[in-house]
């Protein structure tokens, strides 16, 4: 995985010079979050599936998380002091909390007691925090819900539903939450599984759900989905959309290219706490190739062509 960071104006929602690179590890790392200070936090697309912190200079690398469970999609809340994440350690995917030293690791749902909803078995996907850092939003298999969070977990039957308008998508997915607490963003998954092209924007106080189209190829979904990383003013936000990087207005629909030539299969873009930076994290996929030798040793005696004559 690589990392790099772009320049920018928040204020003027430019790009102000090019991209540099940060670093490079060959630890398989996807579902990239920034705390203002610089921790980075992901998890690993490997075999076994585990939450790291690390700082964006590459130092301070240690495991949150290190056991058999999956564990998914790790976000900062808003004071970057515990990572929110989905995992199935508990027989079901739930929402998780641990701190930032790897303290604390937390069951927030607890869906089980909720068994069946409208028909979908229900787990949780896909946490994202509320601004003030005292509620989650997340996905389940066919809503999108939200939850306050306290010191034991949340039952299923407690969960509030968002009356998010799916329009052409069998899933929502929502990926961050405005600053001022008014809007949530995010994809929508369509009935074959692929990503559809443009971005949810879902007013909460008004009750209203927009789609922006994106007019440009759409990324193959695989570890991560394009997320829009809101500007202060609520209005605006940045995100990675294949090889670009977009800046939207979720007011007039506008969207515009700040900058590509990246990888076409897209990756995860963040700004810093102070709006000076963008930070990309961008997943390969690694493998080795080997050759080796077969030594055959020679024939025995016995095992050799019988000479011309002999008896057979």
């Amino acid at each position: 995985a690589e990392i790099r960071r772009v320049p920018f104006d928040a204020a003027a929602g430019r790009v102000t010079g090019p991209a540099e690179r940060m670093l490079e590890t060959a630890i398989p790392a996807v579902g990239f979050d920034i705390t203002g200070e610089g921790w980075i936090v992901f998890r690993t697309a490997a075999m076994q599936e585990d939450v790291y912190v690390m700082h964006v200079d590459g130092s301070g690398l240690r495991k949150l998380t290190d056991d058999e469970a999956k564990d998914r999609n790790p976000v900062w809340s808003p004071d970057g002091t515990q990572a929110a994440f989905y995992s199935n350690r508990s027989g079901r995917y739930e929402i998780w909390t641990v701190n930032r030293d790897g303290s604390d690791l937390l069951q927030r749902t607890a869906t089980e007691a909720a068994g069946r909803l409208r028909g979908s078995l229900y787990s949780l996907f896909f946490p994202t925090w509320s601004p003030d850092g005292r509620s989650i939003a997340a996905s389940t298999s066919d809503e999108v819900v939200r939850f306050a969070l306290r010191d034991e977990p949340v039952p299923g039957a407690e969960l509030e539903s968002i009356p998010i308008d799916r329009g052409d998508a069998a899933l929502v997915i929502p990926l961050s939450w405005s600053p001022d607490g008014r809007k949530l963003a995010g994809v929508g998954i369509g009935h074959n599984g692929q990503l559809l092209g443009g971005i949810v924007v879902h007013d909460l106080s008004a009750e209203r759900t927009r789609f922006l189209h994106v007019d440009f190829p759409v990324p193959p979904a695989g570890h991560v989905y394009p997320t829009l990383s809101w500007l202060p003013d609520s209005r605006r936000g940045v995100m990675r959309w294949g090889d670009r990087i977009l800046l939207v207005d979720t007011v007039t629909g506008a969207i515009t290219t700040l900058l590509d030539g990246f990888n076409r299969d897209g990756g995860i873009l963040r700004t810093s706490g102070d709006g000076r930076w963008l930070y990309m994290l961008d997943s390969r996929d690694e493998g080795d190739l080997w050759m080796a030798s077969r030594h055959v040793p020679p024939a025995s005696e016995t095992d050799r062509e019988p000479s011309k004559g002999a008896p057979r």
